[in-house]
C-alpha cells in the first residue's frame, strides 16, 4: 500500500515528484490503518490546509 501526500492546490498528476512524500506500509487492516496515521501526521506537521 503507498500512500501520498502534497501540498495544494494541484491534482497529483500535476504536482511535480519532488514536492510528494510518500510511504508504504502493508497491505492489511493493521497497514489500513498505520496508513491514515501517517497521512494524518503529516497533514499536522506540514498544517497543510
Amino acid at each position: 500500500l503507498l500512500a501520498t501526500v502534497w501540498k495544494e492546490p494541484y491534482a497529483y498528476a500535476r504536482t511535480p515528484e519532488e514536492e510528494k512524500t510518500s510511504a508504504t506500509f502493508e497491505i492489511s487492516e493493521e497497514g489500513f490503518d498505520q496508513a491514515i496515521r501517517w497521512i494524518q501526521e503529516q497533514f499536522e506537521q506540514k498544517n497543510w490546509k
